[in-house]
């Protein structure tokens, strides 16, 4: 017997809403994990943390708040109402589209440079030992660096996937 996941307007506003709080708080997350992990030898930190690290987390809060909303907004509703009306309430699903678009809009501008290249300037072209620079012909991070950033923030996703989940939808009666 199937369950029936049933929502409303309100509730999956409010889901929305908390699926952006739960992304900010994972890449602020991973931030901090990366700054505490990353450099042993600080000057001049507060609480443990670098300095210049504090100054950056709140435009960063910022900016992946908005990212996730605005990601939320235009990718993620509609894409959670086609699967809403055709069926597919469960958390699975939710979790799948969260880590699927997420790892698709991470890994577009990536893929879009190792594919279209940015020419290179005359003057970096007459620089010696810059003639074919594999570095410099795509991105900086290459199609590995690309997709394995893209996997990383594809858990997030799918984690902002089931709090969005979990919050709009609600047990109703069992089906059939």
């Amino acid at each position: 017997m199937r369950t029936r996941h049933e929502t409303t307007r309100p509730r999956a506003a409010y889901a929305l809403l908390v699926g952006a709080v739960v992304g900010t708080c994972l890449v602020l997350a991973g931030m901090l994990t990366i700054a505490i992990f990353g450099s042993i030898s600080w000057h001049g930190s507060f609480a443990g943390l670098p300095a210049g690290l504090m100054i950056v987390l709140i435009p960063m809060g910022i900016v992946a708040f908005g990212a996730f909303g605005l990601g939320l907004l235009v990718l993620g509703a509609p894409a959670w109402w086609l699967l809403h009306r055709f069926g597919f309430r469960g958390r699975g699903a939710a979790i799948a589209l969260g880590a699927i678009l997420t790892f698709a809009v991470t890994a577009a501008p990536g893929a879009y440079q190792e594919i279209w290249p940015k020419p290179q300037t005359q003057s970096e072209k007459s620089r010696p030992g810059n003639g074919i620079n594999a570095e410099r012909e795509g991105s900086q991070r290459g199609w590995h660096g690309t997709f394995v950033f893209a996997a990383a923030l594809s858990i997030a996703g799918g984690i902002v996937g089931y709090a969005v989940w979990r919050v709009a939808y609600r047990t109703g009666h069992p089906v059939g």
